[in-house]
């Protein structure tokens, strides 16, 4: 099940716009032993694929209004895990248009939390976003 993420915007040079998504992997449950010191080694897409330092990430599922392309990824397999890319996000989706516009933003991603398989191995839970740089309305 996702969460509603709430789009703030700002004019500010500097904008840092966050939002918590739980996603939950298919086929994967909270783990109810503690987790190792390991950390996940997959994020699921929305379809429940599980992706390995995936360069695109469709970050809201529910409408697929924003995506994170060419990520480039640090920390992966360990408990949080950050890449760096560009969102693209139809804009459409916030506001009344009628001829489709889209607009690029740069982004960051940090991943957290972790998920049991039952096929084995760990999936990530959580994603936050935020994005950095001039964010105009």
């Amino acid at each position: 099940m996702l969460r509603r993420i709430l789009l703030v915007r700002s004019r500010r040079p500097l904008v840092v716009v966050a939002a918590v998504l739980a996603l939950l992997a298919a086929g994967c449950s909270r783990a109810t032993a503690p987790a190792s010191s390991a950390g996940p080694d997959n994020l699921a897409d929305c379809l429940g694929h599980p992706l390995v330092r995936p360069s695109v990430v469709v970050v809201r599922c529910a409408d697929t209004s924003m995506t994170a392309r060419h990520l480039k990824w640090s920390g992966w397999g360990t408990r949080v895990a950050s890449a760096t890319g560009l969102a693209v996000i139809n804009d459409c989706e916030f506001e009344d248009c009628h001829t489709g516009s889209y607009s690029y933003h740069s982004v960051v991603l940090v991943i957290s939390g972790s998920v049991a398989c039952p096929k084995g191995g760990r999936a990530y839970a959580r994603i936050q976003y935020l994005f950095v740089g001039k964010f105009i309305i």
